[in-house]
């Protein structure tokens, strides 16, 4: 039988850290990385914003179209659209309607209403003008209208353009 020896293996020493074993990233990495969020940032902020108002004001001319909707549906009814001489604001909400407005407009609720004001004239039974315009305090400033006709006008609306 062979016997080998081994030889003696001595306990590892422990050597204090240097700074060359430190791991971590130093002040300017950290500096560089947050300029470059930064100027990201400063690109997609304003794109995003941009994006909502537009988005807005997409979902404002819809909220016209369901609104014309409705006064179509009365002239099947009646063959004549309601007469308001003057321009009527029509309330967000269903509840504070009062007189001719909540009877001609029933349970139609805007999906803008907190950001849009809509308003209606019609000078005769025969043709009608929708409006729907930013509320003060809004950020950017839009008017949106839609006539009897299909006739839609987006030129005071810079953010949409057309619709």
């Amino acid at each position: 039988m062979l016997t080998e020896t081994l030889p003696a293996t001595r306990a590892p020493q422990l050597r204090p850290a240097t700074r060359t074993a430190l791991a971590g990233f130093t002040l300017i990495e950290l500096m560089i990385a947050v300029a470059i969020v930064a100027i990201l940032a400063a690109v997609a902020l304003p794109s995003y914003r941009n994006y909502i108002h537009r988005s807005q004001a997409r979902t404002a001319a819809a909220d016209l179209a369901a609104l014309g909707l409705a006064l179509e549906q009365r002239y099947q009814k009646t063959l004549k659209y309601p007469i308001y001489s003057s321009e009527t604001a029509i309330d967000p909400l269903p509840s504070a309607r009062s007189g001719s407005v909540a009877s001609d407009f029933g349970a139609w609720v805007p999906a803008q209403g907190k950001q849009f004001a809509y308003a209606i004239v019609s000078s005769d039974a025969n043709s009608y003008t929708l409006k729907a315009s930013t509320r003060q305090g809004q950020p950017f400033s839009c008017t949106l209208t839609l006539t009897d006709k299909n006739v839609r006008d987006a030129s005071a609306c810079a953010i949409l353009g057309t619709w």
